[in-house]
């Protein structure tokens, strides 16, 4: 040991070699410790730290002990002996945290020996050679004695790694991932992924885009933009009202749809409502229905509706179905129904222009519902309309119409009805 003032006694076995660091404080007087004679430094609290070695050959076997410095946050060495008959070994030691590496120059693993590190009251380490582990060429164990001397761990893992791991968290991460990842996320991630994915999302993404774009951004941009296509917030579905000026089922605003509902079932005097169609005839040129025939059996409009193919509000140019909801008599199998459209909407003064006709046929039940329909491009105009004229083709009634009228030779059980709807301008150059 360090102590400046000689013993009082001589000790049983000298040093095989002399103290690499000196205590700061002279022993001020000689204390007596453990079984043997040997003094320490009692200002410095130190205590003596045994090591009991049981080897066969002691050319192969030495042990080393290193004290962690906190200055340069590393282990030194403190005391070191090399191939000894001394089968105990003792060392004054002061507070701090330990490393002591048993080395096997020859690999062999002592050959059945064994090995304990001990203060007085107690074991701070031990090994047993294990049939099973009889190789081995170094053996590292760390200990501390009082308040050890670390405050804060090292950069690196110690080589070779520890046996099991430690019981508390590093104060300040390694900068090599670990194999395996933790339970909880680092404070830091590491720079380079772990070898088992995480179940959560990663920091860097990955180099192609996902297919669902993320509501954040990303930390870092990927080489390939996701797609995401920017559309008009749609107006959704709007249901008509009766036009006091036009006298017919209007939607003043631009909407993804426009349906007339119930407001034009039935046909002339026959309807649902008290017996008759509310506000007959529901035309913007006064082309009137027909009043033969019996609600539910023969042929009438049940309701009109024009929709957008395209995502959003119907605009200029886009493309939309109109749809006929009908009865048709008996089988259908001479009813039509011829779809117009038009951009000049006031009271006569409509020009319809004709979409085509489809035929009400396959329907097998009387008063069985069909919906009939058909697809047109909207022109320029922010005001349109649509009509539907569903009727009984037989005799002179062969052409399509815009408008039929039965006279007491030729009943043709004929519903005209209109829709007026809103679109909005699209400031693109129309292709028709």
């Amino acid at each position: 040991c360090a102590s400046t003032s000689p013993s009082f006694s001589p000790s049983k076995s000298p040093s095989f070699s002399p103290s690499k660091r000196p205590t700061p404080v002279p022993t001020e007087a000689p204390i007596r410790s453990g079984t043997g004679t040997t003094f320490c430094n009692a200002t410095a609290a130190e205590r003596i730290f045994r090591l009991e070695l049981t080897y066969e050959d002691a050319s192969r076997t030495s042990w080393k002990l290193n004290e962690f410095d906190i200055t340069s946050e590393t282990f030194v060495d403190f005391e070191a002996s090399g191939a000894s008959v001394q089968r105990t070994q003792r060392i004054c030691v002061p507070p701090g945290t330990y490393e002591i590496i048993i080395s096997d120059s020859s690999a062999t693993g002592m050959g059945g020996g064994s090995y304990a590190g001990n203060f007085r009251g107690g074991q701070v380490f031990a090994y047993e050679s294990d049939p099973n582990d009889l190789n081995w060429g170094e053996k590292r164990h760390i200990f501390c004695y009082g308040e050890c001397a670390s405050t804060s761990p090292s950069l690196s893992p110690s080589s070779p790694l520890t046996e099991l791991p430690s019981t508390l968290p590093s104060v300040s991460p390694s900068t090599e991932p670990t194999p395996l990842p933790s339970v909880s996320p680092s404070s830091q991630p590491s720079p380079s992924p772990s070898d088992i994915p995480s179940n959560e999302p990663s920091h860097r993404p990955s180099l192609f885009p996902s297919q669902i774009p993320s509501l954040d951004p990303s930390v870092e941009p990927t080489p390939s933009p996701t797609q995401i296509i920017e559309l008009p917030l749609p107006g959704g579905q709007q249901d008509a009202e009766i036009d006091d000026e036009l006298n017919v089922p209007s939607c003043s605003t631009a909407s993804s749809s426009c349906s007339t509902g119930g407001l034009v079932a039935g046909r002339g005097k026959l309807g649902p409502e008290e017996g008759s169609e509310q506000n007959a005839p529901n035309s913007l040129d006064g082309c009137t229905d027909s009043d033969a025939g019996n609600y539910n059996i023969s042929e009438s409009i049940e309701a009109i509706t024009v929709s957008s193919k395209t995502p959003g509000n119907m605009r200029e140019g886009d493309s939309v179905t109109v749809t006929a909801t009908v009865i048709c008599w008996y089988t259908g199998a001479n009813d039509t129904a011829d779809f117009y459209y038009t951009t000049i909407v006031g009271q006569n003064l409509v020009q319809w222009v004709f979409i085509d006709s489809v035929d009400c046929s396959g329907v097998g039940s009387v008063g069985k519902k069909q919906q009939l329909s058909v697809t047109y491009s909207l022109p320029k105009g922010r005001r349109h309309a649509v009509r539907v004229n569903f009727s009984y083709r037989v005799g002179d009634r062969v052409e399509s119409s815009s408008c039929v009228e039965s006279t007491g030779e030729n009943e043709f059980y004929n519903d005209v009805d209109d829709l007026v709807f809103a679109v909005e301008e699209n400031t693109e150059e129309l292709l028709i």
